[in-house]
């Protein structure tokens, strides 16, 4: 399958202190960033750290982009994949359903992503709307999202729109999953939309309620202080349909204590970095994959675009 590079936005309202944050011009700079915090970070063999940072030579941006980590719809024998398994869209590397993945959840941005139908088009999203700073919903160069209305499918198509283009409410989480030995990591997003909406917000529920014990007191850790298990479920909607969706829990919090924890939170803030300037590539297929054709219809599921 085609997959399409779309590089994700800058962020730049004030909630995420970012107000005049620079575009990244390449991955150069992250790898000295990296390489300044080695001191805090597990030792590796020597002949390999000597040529650690001639891994980008030449790459920009755009030279690279990061997976998502979706669920199998339907089992793929070419693949060996079953239904309910989780899978990087990329690589095609699989985790199964009932053990699943661990990640670091890194950031999260909410998208009102505008889409062409199923078949038509490049197949990558064509605009990305969030909330900005003055409470309109809009691209951040300042073009605001069209209005909508649901069709009989219950997607939201932009008024007017002669292709028929609609609007997808989606929540997107960057995170760092951890490879089974749990030294090493690699970067993704997993996007939930529609039926996956409520996960995310249980998910973000999950993260806000984190308590921590500190010099001064009581306090919420970042959101990238916890491992967490993602596995996946059969559910149904009102319509009898079953698909499989996602089950988050907890793992454990990093160990500051631990060289080999700080090693991983130090790659996740050096990427939570770069998503926020919005310097990080996401590798997008067709949104109409079997991932996203189970749709239920909820009345007043507070995910309507905010105007």
């Amino acid at each position: 399958k085609e997959l399409r590079k779309v590089r994700t936005s800058q962020w730049n309202y004030s909630a995420l202190s970012l107000d005049n944050a620079p575009q990244s011009k390449g991955l150069n700079r992250m790898a000295k960033e990296i390489s300044e915090q080695k001191d805090s970070l597990p030792a590796v063999l020597s002949t390999f750290e000597q040529d650690a940072e001639t891994i980008v030579d030449n790459m920009e941006v755009d030279d690279i982009a990061i997976p998502f980590l979706k669920i199998r719809q339907k089992a793929s024998k070419e693949l060996k994949q079953e239904e309910g398994d989780i899978f990087n869209n990329v690589t095609m590397q699989s985790w199964k359903a009932e053990t699943g993945v661990k990640v670091i959840p890194v950031a999260f941005r909410h998208a009102w992503i505008e889409w062409a139908p199923r078949g038509e088009g490049t197949g990558a999203p064509v605009n990305f709307y969030y909330l900005q700073k003055d409470g309109k919903t809009a691209t951040d160069s300042g073009e605001e999202c069209p209005k909508t209305e649901r069709d009989e499918k219950y997607n939201d198509v932009i008024v007017g729109h002669p292709n028929g283009h609609y609007i997808d409410s989606t929540a997107q989480h960057w995170v760092l999953f951890l490879n089974e030995d749990e030294t090493l990591t690699q970067a993704a997003m997993i996007s939930m939309n529609r039926t996956k909406l409520k996960k995310s917000r249980n998910w973000n529920a999950q993260i806000i309620s984190r308590v921590a014990q500190g010099a001064n007191g009581p306090f919420t850790p970042t959101r990238f202080s916890h491992v967490y298990t993602l596995t996946t479920v059969s559910e149904s909607n009102k319509a009898g349909d079953e698909y499989q969706n996602w089950a988050i829990e907890v793992d454990r919090m990093l160990d500051e204590k631990n060289p080999a924890d700080m090693a991983l939170y130090s790659g996740a803030r050096t990427f939570r970095k770069a998503v926020k300037e919005g310097s990080v590539v996401v590798a997008y297929d067709d949104e109409s994959d079997e991932e996203s054709v189970k749709v239920e219809k909820v009345e007043g599921n507070g995910e309507d675009i905010p105007f």
